[in-house]
C-alpha cells in the first residue's frame, strides 16, 4: 500500500517519521512489515511502531481503543493515492467494518492486529 522510504519527502508523513525514530529497526526492515498481513503479534518493535502510528493519526488511544471515524478518515486519505485496481476496489468503509473491532491482549498487539487486518483486506486475503 505504501512505503516508508519516501517519508522524508512528504509533509503528510510527519507522524511516520516520528515513529520511525522511536524503533530500533532500519527502513528496509520496517518497509518489509508495513504492508505485511502476517506481522507477528509479539514483534516488539513493530508493535511500538504501529501503536505510535495509530496514536499519532488519532486512530487508536494509548489503551488500544480504535476510533472507527478516525480510521476511516485516515484510510480515505491513504487510498486517494492508490489505483483502485491495485487494492481490489476495497473502500475505507469496507476496511473499517472488517477491522475496527480487532483487539489484542495489549495496545501494541491490537496495533499490529489492526495493520494485519487492513493489509489482509486490501490484499483480498
Amino acid at each position: 500500500m505504501f512505503s516508508l522510504k519516501n517519508a522524508q519527502k512528504s509533509p503528510k508523513m510527519l507522524v511516520e517519521l516520528m515513529c520511525i525514530s522511536q524503533v530500533k529497526m532500519d527502513l528496509e526492515e520496517l518497509d518489509k512489515f508495513i504492508n505485511d498481513c502476517n506481522t507477528p503479534e509479539d514483534h516488539e518493535e513493530m508493535g511500538k511502531f504501529f501503536l505510535c502510528l495509530w496514536r499519532g493519526k488519532g486512530v487508536m488511544s494509548g489503551e488500544g481503543q480504535i476510533n472507527s471515524e478516525k480510521l476511516k478518515d485516515y484510510l480515505q486519505s491513504r487510498l486517494e493515492d492508490v489505483n483502485p485496481g491495485d487494492i481490489n476496489h476495497v473502500t475505507a468503509a469496507m476496511i473499517v467494518e472488517k477491522c475496527c473491532t480487532v483487539q489484542g491482549s495489549s495496545p501494541r498487539q491490537t496495533a499490529i492486529r489492526l495493520n494485519n487486518c487492513i493489509n489482509r483486506t486490501v490484499q483480498g486475503k
